[in-house]
């Protein structure tokens, strides 16, 4: 390939440099530089394109055999790091993911939450590294217990507020861009300069990983709870809930949420 584009490039630079020639050349000698110029190209791509043809089939068929092992390389290296995979019939829980598989696409779930919509890579190895690096991204974000529920509850009075809860009780979906908008609240950055520059990006993967940060350690600080209760159907069937992944990788993410609010413990 790169003997190819080496005659390419030479091949460029002699029209190039007939081109700038020609005005001192005679008909003759311009013909004769583009006939020289022809036989090389027509060299090139004799030789060139069985060649390359030839490269894309033994390239096609790598990426096909990595393809067909895909699943079990994945398993393998993730098993080999102390993760743990639940296999599915098209999806696999992988450590705290749901990796579902389209064809040679993925989609990368934290609970309910999609963090990637469609990554291509065929390599289970590489997939993978991929999702290592995505747990340490979610795992690098700023988390305290103490500050993560006062926002909460500073969320859920706005929600109040602005009379988007139902007798006291904010839907999930609702109360997530008002932590939002109360996060960049507390940002100095963002107050000094608010724009788009200095606004701090926080994902509804990065939300439900939090909640699930939080609720490790219990529902309940001091003497309130963050209080919810289960969905029913038609809740879940609008998508007006969020599902909390499962940090330990054991099996499928079960936590569901509906609503929150605040309860005293007293």
């Amino acid at each position: 390939m790169e003997d190819t584009l080496k005659a390419l490039d030479r091949s460029r630079k002699a029209i190039s440099q007939a081109k700038r020639k020609r005005q001192n050349l005679s008909l003759s000698e311009r013909i004769s530089a583009h006939d020289n110029i022809i036989a090389t190209l027509q060299r090139l791509t004799e030789d060139t394109i069985p060649r390359l043809t030839s490269e894309r089939q033994r390239l096609l068929q790598a990426r096909s055999d990595v393809f067909a092992n895909r699943r079990e390389d994945l398993k393998r290296a993730a098993e080999d790091a102390a993760w743990i995979v639940t296999p599915r019939a098209k999806y696999d829980y992988v450590g705290c993911f749901k990796v579902t598989y389209k064809q040679e696409r993925v989609v990368v779930e934290v609970g309910s939450e999609t963090y990637a919509k469609s990554i291509d890579e065929v390599d289970g190895a590489k997939l993978f590294a991929y999702l290592e690096g995505v747990r340490k991204t979610l795992d690098d974000s700023r988390f305290d217990r103490l500050l993560f529920f006062r926002a909460l509850k500073d969320a859920i009075s706005l929600a109040r507020i602005l009379e988007m809860d139902r007798t006291g009780k904010v839907p999930i979906r609702k109360l997530y861009p008002l932590l939002v908008l109360v996060r960049q609240s507390h940002d100095e950055r963002f107050l000094k300069q608010p724009i788009q520059q200095s606004f701090n990006d926080y994902t509804t993967a990065q939300f439900v990983y939090d909640l699930a940060r939080f609720g490790r350690n219990g529902w309940t600080l001091g003497k309130e709870q963050l209080a919810s209760h289960t969905p029913n159907m038609a809740t879940i069937g609008r998508g007006a809930t969020m599902t909390l992944p499962s940090l330990d990788g054991r099996g499928a993410n079960k936590t569901q949420i509906g609503a929150v609010w605040i309860a005293s413990t007293r």
